[in-house]
């Protein structure tokens, strides 16, 4: 028997809290956290009942996404979990299918993810658009490979100056990065300032550093401390970089140079950083930078028209993709892609294609992350040599995706 689906009212925002918990591993007694309320979209919500009983959740986030070239509304698919209990059921398929249909109805051509398990989201179109880069270094063994020539200084700051700072930085540089995506000033305070102990796993509240030119902040970095003093009586304390945003290469060296040579730190770690992070460049032995890459942001395109029109291409080519789309048939056919680096234009055509992909193989080159050319040495893209090669050039895109924020 299937099972209502339908959004969760704020009045119900504590027992959708229980349900993530125990779906995400954990507690519910931190549930009806006024934070997560104060962000949570009720209306985009849909979530599967069991008489009163949340036994399946999913919801999402209104972006304003950066995209090659442009930004675009989309949605950030959020807050999807089915309960153990309830598997196999078609619970998942039957809030992503409500979910799609909000996203039409709101005229979003993307929709876009962070996928807790990588197995499931293929299903429903969405691709590994974007990748992030987990990156451990010594300071000790961190020399720059030449001196920072940096015109400004760093300055510690306090978490209200910060308040104050951050987001004019960030709002001043987020369209120039794919997968990055504006932040409203709730965001700010519920998110990226708000700082519960049960958060820092043992290290210390928020630290932040701006970068500065003439008076002007032009980056800055969010990081913690965790004290370690071994049994040698050497300091072996851990600095973990939490973000880290520069509107130009020196602003970002500069705030590396400042989290490399805080006193007594043994060793920086820095969880979500681009795939092209200059950080090993600048290092005298690039070695030294430990580099752990993974997936990251994944995306679905539901709009191919809006969507394929509205970012920007790196040269001019003509070519056809033949779409195939068993999830959403709006988007399944043969598309003719004019592009140029002033724009593009998406038509139907009944022209024999060049090129043959699945939903998710375009979710995965739209940011102009991953190589069509690639794919199709994998099988997963098919079109002659020459085909494949324009269009790797044409969505080839710098700077690399990145998304610097789970949600």
């Amino acid at each position: 028997m299937s099972l209502p689906i339908r959004p969760a009212t704020p009045d119900e925002f504590p027992a959708l809290e229980r349900a993530m918990g125990l779906a995400f591993g954990g507690d519910p007694v931190l549930a009806d956290s006024e934070h997560g309320r104060a962000i949570t979209e009720f209306d985009r919500t849909r979530c599967a009942y069991d008489g009163e009983e949340i036994v399946g959740t999913s919801g999402a986030i209104s972006l304003e996404l950066a995209v090659p070239g442009a930004t675009l509304p989309a949605a950030g698919t959020t807050m999807v979990s089915v309960r153990s209990t309830h598997r196999r059921r078609g619970l998942l398929r039957a809030m992503m299918r409500s979910h799609f249909e909000d996203v039409r109805e709101r005229e979003e051509p993307l929709a876009a993810l962070w996928a807790s398990e990588s197995s499931i989201y293929a299903r429903f179109g969405y691709g590994p658009a974007a990748e992030m880069c987990s990156i451990t270094v010594e300071p000790a063994r961190a020399r720059f490979a030449r001196p920072l020539e940096a015109p400004g200084r760093c300055r510690l700051v306090g978490s209200d100056e910060a308040g104050k700072v951050l987001p004019a930085v960030y709002d001043a540089g987020w369209r120039e990065r794919p997968g990055h995506f504006a932040r409203s000033a709730a965001w700010w305070e519920h998110r990226h300032l708000y700082d519960p102990e049960h958060q820092r796993d043992g290290a210390s509240s928020y630290r932040f550093a701006i970068y500065e030119e003439s008076g002007a902040p032009r980056g800055f970095i969010k990081y913690r401390t965790r004290q370690k003093w071994p049994p040698t009586g050497l300091p072996g304390n851990e600095l973990q970089v939490v973000e880290l945003q520069g509107l130009d290469a020196t602003a970002r060296a500069a705030l590396w140079r400042h989290a490399l040579d805080v006193d007594l730190v043994a060793e920086v770690q820095a969880w979500n950083c681009p795939a092209d992070c200059e950080l090993p460049w600048l290092l005298a032995d690039s070695r030294r930078a430990l580099r752990t890459v993974r997936d990251s942001l994944w995306l679905r395109v539901l709009d191919v028209k809006r969507a394929l029109e509205s970012r920007r291409y790196a040269v001019e080519q003509d070519f056809v993709l033949a779409l195939a789309d068993d999830d959403w048939p709006d988007a399944a056919g043969s598309w003719r892609l004019e592009t140029g680096p002033e724009g593009a234009a998406c038509t139907r055509t009944t022209r024999e294609p060049d090129i043959r992909l699945a939903a998710t193989d375009l979710g995965t080159v739209y940011m102009g992350g991953h190589r069509i050319g690639a794919l199709a040495r994998a099988g997963r893209v098919e079109g002659t040599a020459e085909a494949v090669a324009r269009a790797d050039v044409a969505f080839s895109w710098d700077p690399a995706p990145w998304c610097p924020e789970i949600f």
